[in-house]
């Protein structure tokens, strides 16, 4: 993913596949920071990982607890 992130469109599509990019590899990193609607991305990307965290966290611990806390039973052999 990293070195897929460095090169352009046209180079992760390359036939055979290089290894090296020509040009400055932080360019790509400036233009998506220089984006005006990066913050709003990012933003929304915290809320919903944050809701699905929070959610996830309130059905599996108390499942979690429940199970741990649950009698062993010896199934009839």
């Amino acid at each position: 993913m990293l070195s897929l992130s460095v090169k352009f469109e046209v180079d992760n599509a390359a036939y055979p596949p290089s290894s090296f990019q020509s040009t400055s590899p932080g360019r790509n990193y400036a233009d998506v920071l220089a984006s005006n609607r990066f913050l709003t991305y990012f933003k929304n990307s915290l809320l919903v990982t944050g809701t699905a965290t929070g959610l996830a966290m309130l059905v599996g611990v108390p499942a979690g607890y429940g199970i741990a806390r649950m009698a062993a039973r010896k199934w009839p052999s």
